[in-house]
């Protein structure tokens, strides 16, 4: 629901994948930079957030961006699952 929301479009227009920064040195992705996350189920790509309030070694991202569309690299009913990542 929170994309019908005009307010919540305006902070954030769209979904992005949420990284520590030591994996986006890893990575060598910056802000705003783009990365290809496969899971089990299937890949995506999005724009980088950059944050230290994620662990290293973990990914997340809000499942309800439709051009991001997340739930399409997890397996049905699981809300965490190994992934892989790479610069897009």
């Amino acid at each position: 629901m929170t994309t019908y929301s005009a307010a919540n479009l305006e902070l954030a227009p769209s979904g992005v994948l949420i990284i520590n920064p030591a994996d986006a040195a890893r990575l060598a992705v910056a802000e705003g930079g783009l990365l290809k996350v496969t899971g089990p189920a299937g890949s995506t790509s999005g724009k980088v957030m950059i944050s230290a309030k994620v662990p290293a070694g973990l990914l997340t991202a809000s499942d309800h961006f439709a051009a991001l569309n997340i739930q399409q690299i997890m397996p049905a009913g699981v809300n965490c699952a190994p992934i892989t990542a790479v610069k897009a």
